[in-house]
Formats: C-alpha cells, structure tokens, sequence
C-alpha cells in the first residue's frame, strides 16, 4: 500500500467511523494491503474496489476499539488545540496571503505534457478522469497528461511499477522483481530503490530482525544494516531515504498498539547510526514522524492529553539537536511536508486542520498562510534547493469522499519568500 493511498485510508477511518485509535486502525489497513490490491494504480479504479473493503471492516474497527479502551485517543482530534503559532519568543511577522476565488468545475486534461524529462514537473491525478495521471511544471506551465502510470520520483521523470521503471512516454527502463506487499521508496536522486524487509504482517514471527536495502534501478538489493523488528503487528517504515545525503530516516512503528516507538538516522554507507531516540509510552501518542528528503530534517508529531488535548511537532536537526517546537502537526494527514532544502515546513493546526501556514523552522516565523477555511489535500516538493512548496488546498483536506478519492483541489506554488501562486486548474491530490 504506497503512502497516499495509506494516508487516504487513515483520513477515511477517522472521518467515517469516528476516529478509531491509530494502531487498530493500522493494524486493519495492513490487512487490507494484499499483494492483489497493490498491483492496482492507487488512483484507479482499485480504490473503488478496496473503499468497499475498507467499509466492510469498518464495523470491525469500531467494534475493537471499544474494547481496546483506547476511546480517549478518538477524541485528540475533536478537541480544542492551541493556536498555529511556534514556540518562539518573537512574534510572527506579518504573512503575505493569496485570496480564495471561486472554485472551477474541473475540467479533464487533453493536451499531452510536451516539457522535457530533464524539466521536474509536479505530477498528480486528473480531478475527472481517474485513470489518468497529469503533470505541470514547477513554473506552473504546460499543464498536460502523461503516458505513464505509478509513483513518480521526487523530479516526476521516472515512475514506479509493481513490475518496472518507466520513463514520461511509457516506455520500460529496467525491470524490479521481488518489492513484497509494500511497494519500495525512491530515493532523493531518484535513480534508487529503498525497502525496508520483511513487512508486518500474518506469519512473521515475534523478533524478526528488519533490513534496510537499498538497489539502482534493475539492480540487485544491497542490504545496509538491521534496525528494530518485525511481526504480526509492528515494522519499520522510511520516512526518508537519500542517497545524495548519505542517510535514511527509519520509524519502528506498533500497528496493534498506537504511536511511533523507535527512530533511527543511518548512514546509507556504512550502516552506522548517526541518531537514534526511542518514543516510550509517557502519555504522549507520537503519531508522525516526517523528514525533508536528505533526512537532515526530522519532524515529530506528538498528540497530548488529558484532560487538556494538543498536537504538538518538534522538529531535530541533523545530529538529533531540538531546532524547534510547533503547535499544530506537519500537514496534517497529507504526508511530506517540508521543502526541499528543510528550512520551511508546512503546519496544519486549529481543532479542525484550516490554519495552515509555511513556516521559516529556524525563525519560528510564519511566511505564508493560506486562504481561510481551506484544509490540506497534498503537499509536493520542488527539488532544488530554496525550492517551491506545491501545496493542494480543498474544504475537507485528505479525507476520501463517498467515492473513495479525495476531492479535486486548488494548488498553490509557494516560494521562499512567500509568494504564492494558484494553479490555474484543480489537481486531484
């Protein structure tokens, strides 16, 4: 199940079955991650088919979520959080803003995308056809369809297959054999593989050590090192993996039980630890852990309580040194969320996701906010450095509607300094 679609299915549990505790709302989706389901595009129509699914098991999760008596965690996100400010003695500085429009019908995409595979582009899913992938570059010119289907690497030229690599035109580039149920991660440079192996799941005993390797594309896999353990209910995930950095950026995770348990930064050469911090059980749920593509930066979300409820990040820097500490999480539920380069990140918070800002990490000061109301649906990452933040900005953020997709959503390219700039069509995150 790649991270999207993952993060779709979290989003889709919390909102329709009333926000189950995270790890038997885990513990169901890798259930549900079966080989036959991954070899579906996840913006296809195998979304349809695995919503369906993912209903019928929803009565199971409420039904042990009562029994687990973990209700107090269904409640962190329907409380009351502090404002989106950071925890920093200045004040913000005043946020340059870009008023909301009236929203197009969306409209389905006919050119062909013409620019050059040595040109980045953003690449998402058509807001009307379904089975079709789309893409504009960073500049926000020509907008166009693409003959190519799977994950796209951090410049949008390669994409990846259960079976292959392909480049914009469809055309094969090398052959992957033996990814398992969970799909491998690009790396930054985008010319390399990461898998974490073997993945939770039924039949992998108590203990079982986890690889990190690493493989070029068609090339054999090359183990890095261990780190943590897999079983039926907990593994390991990357949250980063880059080879122009010499690091990865690994989560230990409980899918049984909530929150994030170990986090470990590796150097991809050697295997040596450069980092480490274990998360134990304190009455602090951490639920998120995200990192800029060098792994350099690292971002963890903490959801407190009781009785007063808060989400919470703190963000590390490269040798585990606290940098800063924010309230609100990173993107909410839409994953990835810092720039290129890792000095700005984008922050939801408000008890109902729609304070959303960009955020200067050193300075703790807020460089963009976006327009009133607005939830966020996708982030993407322009990959230079001082790079823009593609942000995808809907009414009800990540969360599947009745149909299993997320809603079409405006798409704003926000600079450095600030500046943003609105798609002129909606993208299906």
């Amino acid at each position: 199940m790649d991270d999207r679609l993952r993060q779709e299915l979290i989003a889709y549990f919390d909102h329709e079955v009333g926000q189950p505790p995270a790890g038997i709302r885990d513990r169901v989706l890798h259930k549900l991650a079966e080989p036959e389901v991954l070899d579906r595009d996840p913006r296809t129509h195998g979304r349809v088919m695995l919503l369906g699914r993912v209903a019928g098991a929803a009565a199971f999760v409420i039904a042990i979520a009562a029994f687990a008596g973990l209700l107090i965690l269904t409640r962190l996100h329907q409380t009351t959080t502090v404002p989106a400010r950071p925890h920093a003695s200045a004040p913000p500085t005043a946020e340059p803003t870009v008023a909301p429009t009236p929203a197009v019908g969306p409209t389905r995409v006919s050119a062909a995308f013409s620019a050059p595979d040595s040109v980045p582009a953003i690449v998402f899913g058509d807001p009307v056809d379904r089975t079709q992938k789309d893409a504009v570059a960073w500049d926000g010119s020509g907008l166009g369809r693409l003959a190519v289907d799977g994950a796209p690497n951090p410049a949008g030229t390669l994409f990846l297959t259960t079976t292959s690599v392909k480049d914009r035109q469809g055309r094969t580039l090398a052959s992957v054999a033996g990814i398992g149920k969970k799909p491998p991660t690009w790396s930054d440079d985008g010319r390399m593989l990461c898998r974490t192996t073997p993945d939770a799941g039924l039949g992998v005993a108590a203990g079982t050590p986890v690889s990190l390797q690493v493989s070029p594309l068609g090339g054999a896999w090359r183990t890095v090192g261990q780190y943590g353990t897999a079983d039926e209910n907990s593994g390991v995930d990357i949250a980063a993996c880059s080879t122009l950095n010499d690091r990865a950026v690994l989560v230990g995770r409980m899918y049984q039980g909530p929150s994030v348990r170990q986090l470990w930064v590796v150097q991809l050469s050697t295997g040596r630890v450069v980092w480490s911090r274990p998360f134990p059980s304190d009455g602090a749920t951490v639920f998120a852990v995200i990192a800029s593509h060098d792994g350099a930066s690292v971002a963890v979300g903490r959801a407190t309580c009781c009785p007063t409820s808060a989400f919470t990040t703190t963000v590390y820097g490269p040798g585990g040194e606290q940098v800063g500490m924010f309230a609100g999480h990173a993107g909410g539920y839409a994953g990835a969320a810092f720039s290129w380069d890792g000095s700005r990140m984008v922050l939801a918070a408000g008890a109902d996701e729609t304070e959303v800002t960009v955020i200067d990490v050193r300075t703790g000061t807020a460089v963009w906010r976006a327009p009133a109301g607005l939830k966020v649906a996708g982030v993407l990452v322009e990959p230079v450095a001082g790079g823009r933040l593609g942000i995808a900005l809907n009414g009800t953020g990540a969360f599947a509607g009745p149909d299993g997709y997320v809603p079409a959503a405006d798409l704003y390219l926000v600079d450095a300094g600030g500046r943003a700039r609105k798609v002129d069509t909606q993208i299906r995150p």
